[in-house]
């Protein structure tokens, strides 16, 4: 089966796609949190937070007191959603923005389910120094927010870069430089940003991830593997540490170890960013099981049909169904 694993590789690899003529190119986003307590909220607002995947674009506003909530020009694409409402455990899921989602005005409807959890000491514990950042280091990374929400990556470094002066401590500043770094391609620099925020804070769940990925990149796999059980080990229910987990058995050459991993990130969350479904197709083409390839693409499919893969992706269901 040598040229599904190929072709696997190119569904993983390809580049954004141009959007169709014809499509908008911008959506708003139109949201409303269910809860499942009703006087959830009552006393305190939720914030809500959209991250681009695979670019620097953030934003956050306030639902009101019904749970609604509006993102406004957002290109097609994969975002992650957090909606907090403290102290209640943080959600977060990712969402997808596009025409096959879309209203004939350009508008995506979402209902959230929250159910009220408790957040765990162990995951969530917030340590002394980063409860000591001084007021000019927050207001210099919300205004670092604000740019990146704007598109302005320049003037968001800046920012972040303010930010650590004043608060050298500021572990949440260190990763969100190190997060731009990694998608601006510049490995050696992010890395070194990652470290910073563990050494501050060796529990940050999203810095192990952001380190697990770029040493992923660097081919450090190995050293990967630690970090990822780390992860996997602070937050076992979260997609993403799964699915890394699962990329770097894969990398090692564990199918089924890998195997095992992306299938607890879809069982999580099917639609997540990590794309288990596509892994979990190359997996099953190693192997020669065409049937259960094929039904993992058409199931990405089902779940992402805006993706700049889906193309790719049809064609390998296709070229698995020739005799």
């Amino acid at each position: 089966m040598p040229r599904l694993f190929s072709l696997s590789l190119l569904i993983l690899t390809s580049a954004p796609s141009v959007p169709a003529a014809g499509h908008k190119s911008v959506f708003e986003l139109v949201g409303k949190i269910v809860p499942s307590e009703p006087n959830l909220l009552q006393s305190k607002f939720p914030t809500v937070s959209l991250q681009g995947i695979s670019n620097s674009y953030s934003t956050r506003t306030l639902a009101d007191s019904k749970g609604s909530f509006k993102f406004k020009r957002l290109p097609t694409g994969m975002y992650t959603l957090t909606v907090f409402i403290p102290p209640v455990r943080p959600l977060r899921r990712t969402v997808d923005i596009g025409p096959s989602f879309a209203d004939g005005k350009g508008r995506i409807l979402l209902s959230i389910p929250f159910k009220l959890q408790p957040p765990s000491r162990r995951n969530y514990t917030v340590s002394a120094t980063q409860l000591a950042i001084p007021d000019s280091a927050r207001a210099e990374f919300q205004k670092a927010q604000e740019f990146l929400e704007k598109r302005d990556t320049e003037r968001g470094i800046a920012c972040l870069k303010k930010a650590v002066e004043f608060a050298p401590q500021f572990a949440g500043a260190w990763n969100a430089l190190g997060t731009i770094a990694y998608q601006s391609e510049q490995l050696e620099e992010a890395e070194s940003y990652f470290r910073r925020a563990l050494d501050l804070n060796p529990s940050y769940y999203g810095a192990l991830v952001n380190l697990g990925s770029l040493l992923v990149s660097r081919s450090k796999v190995e050293e990967s593997l630690n970090v990822f059980l780390r992860a996997a080990q602070l937050r076992p229910d979260d997609p993403m540490g799964q699915a890394r987990l699962g990329l770097t058995y894969l990398n090692l050459g564990d199918l089924d170890k890998a195997e095992e991993r992306f299938m607890e990130a879809k069982k999580i969350e099917p639609g997540h960013f990590s794309l288990p479904h596509l892994y979990l197709a190359q997996i099953f083409g190693r192997r020669g099981a065409r049937a259960a390839a094929i039904r993992e693409l058409e199931e990405f499919l089902k779940l992402h049909p805006d993706s700049d893969r889906a193309s790719d992706v049809r064609k390998t269901i296709d070229m698995l169904r020739a005799p």
